[in-house]
């Protein structure tokens, strides 16, 4: 085999791979690139050399500002998700940082095609994938580390709440109850899965508050809770524990959600890592890609704030990526984009339709993000908030007959001042190197745990065990 030929007939088995073996088999079917090689500038990029001179102009100054936010918005089929894998190659191909959150896959299955073929690149990418259910990676809520992660966990627990259920259907107690079991849990290292079983197993509680050492948590279990006595107590545990039953009754999300390691976006950003959540909401279901698309974003505001005891000039740039974000908005988005510019955070936030936002969140998104690009647009309600950003250039007539892969946009340039023009996308270049096997492999080797192990422990969390079968030996 020669050095520039590609991967062996079959893949090792993760079960039998160390993290070095499998660096060994990645290097017998990659190449290496040598460490003096020097990364291609933005100019010889296939999006770059697409484009008239008006075009390179705006995508060198989108460049320049990445961190004040992107906005790509059009219908299906124009454009959208092949501009947005050009950045994210560009990214990865110059060593940048990068995560990429996907409700649909078919975004992550081609930046997984055309990976550059070297085991530079690849051990740098991390491949979050829930359909893996045999090898499930840890995405723990409650593994914040400050006070200010621990308070913004919580309140991202409530307004995901706020999003799952009717607010009418909450209120204080409920609100009151979640609060300090999520401290509780924080201070002691569990996990979600454990927090119903605070509410609703006295021996439980009160191993874990004789560890505790926060008197506020202490003294609401001890002397709060305690007081919802009487006939309608039963009422309102099942009430409650309900609440918390997307954590814990589908085995999907309960083996992701109910490990205290795992996924370290931080560890792995601030390291120039590359983070591709394939969250396919056609085959893990519905809520459980909207969950984990939420909490993960969460987890990326949490690494941006964290940045403030990073000097300014040390931030390596961020940059996050997500299609049809309006799948996981929610108003902490709106808080999350106020701050990721401060903190040399890039979001790209895709989707179709304008209208799909609520207008408190809409009105959030297009006042925060300083860079624009628009595909072809449907006449819809919310449609005639776009014209304005884009005029006196262009206008509604502009907007609603662009052809696909043409875009018009709003770019910031380096002198602060918004600046007009169109786009050409080219359609991507043919994939089909495979690298995304060895991503996989390496992913497994480095992230994820057998399925068997995941569940054992957690069950050994929560004091149960698994009834013999007639015959067995204890």
């Amino acid at each position: 085999m020669t050095a520039n030929e590609t991967h062996g007939p079959q893949l090792p088995a993760s079960e039998d791979f160390t993290l070095a073996r499998a660096r060994a088999h990645l290097r017998l079917y990659t190449r290496t690139r040598p460490p003096t090689e020097r990364l291609a500038p933005i100019e010889t990029a296939p999006l770059f050399r697409a484009q008239g001179a008006e075009g390179r102009s705006l995508l060198t100054d989108l460049a320049g500002r990445r961190e004040l936010g992107l906005y790509v918005c059009g219908l299906p089929g124009v454009g959208k998700s092949t501009l947005m894998l050009h950045l994210i190659l560009d990214d990865i191909e110059m060593g940048r940082a990068c995560c990429v959150l996907d409700p649909h896959g078919d975004l992550i299955r081609a930046i997984l095609d055309r990976l550059p073929d070297d085991e530079t690149t690849l051990c740098r990418v991390t491949l979050f994938d829930p359909v893996d259910t045999d090898w499930p990676i840890g995405l723990n809520l409650l593994d914040a580390r400050t006070e200010r992660a621990r308070d913004l966990a919580v309140q991202f627990m409530l307004e995901l709440y706020e999003e799952l259920f009717l607010p009418d259907h909450q209120g204080p107690m409920l609100h009151q109850s979640l609060r300090n079991g999520m401290r509780l849990l924080m201070e002691l290292g569990g996990i979600l899965p454990e927090l119903p079983m605070l509410f609703s197993n006295h021996k439980f509680l009160a191993y874990r508050l004789m560890l505790s050492r926060d008197p506020w948590v202490r003294n609401y279990f001890e002397k709060v809770w305690q007081q919802v006595t009487g006939p309608g107590r039963g009422d309102y545990l099942a009430y409650f524990t309900s609440k918390l039953s997307c954590f814990v009754d589908d085995h999907l999300l309960r083996n992701i959600v109910g490990q205290t390691q795992g996924l370290d976006l931080s560890a792995a950003l601030e390291g120039g890592g590359v983070i591709l959540a394939n969250l396919a909401r056609g085959v893990i279901g519905d809520l459980n890609s909207r969950l984990l698309g939420l909490i993960l974003l969460h987890k990326l505001e949490r690494l941006a704030l964290e940045r403030a005891a990073i000097a300014p000039g040390e931030r390596r740039p961020v940059h996050v990526y997500v299609d049809e974000f309006h799948e996981f908005a929610t108003e902490g988005l709106g808080r999350f984009l106020a701050a990721a510019r401060k903190f040399n955070v890039g979001l790209v936030l895709a989707h179709q339709r304008l209208e799909t936002l609520a207008p408190r969140l809409r009105e959030a998104v297009l006042g925060a993000v300083g860079h624009a690009i628009f595909f072809r647009q449907g006449g819809s309600n919310g449609f005639g908030a776009l014209p304005p950003l884009v005029w006196p250039r262009f206008g509604e007539r502009d907007l609603l007959s662009l052809p696909s892969y043409h875009a018009v946009s709003r770019v910031i340039g380096a002198d602060g001042m918004p600046r007009l023009g169109r786009l050409t996308v080219p359609r991507p270049m043919v994939g089909g190197t495979g690298a995304g096997d060895h991503v996989r492999l390496l992913t497994r080797v480095q992230m994820a745990r057998p399925r068997g192990d995941v569940e054992r422990e957690i069950l050994d969390r929560l004091g149960w065990t698994i009834p013999t079968e007639k015959g067995d030996t204890p």
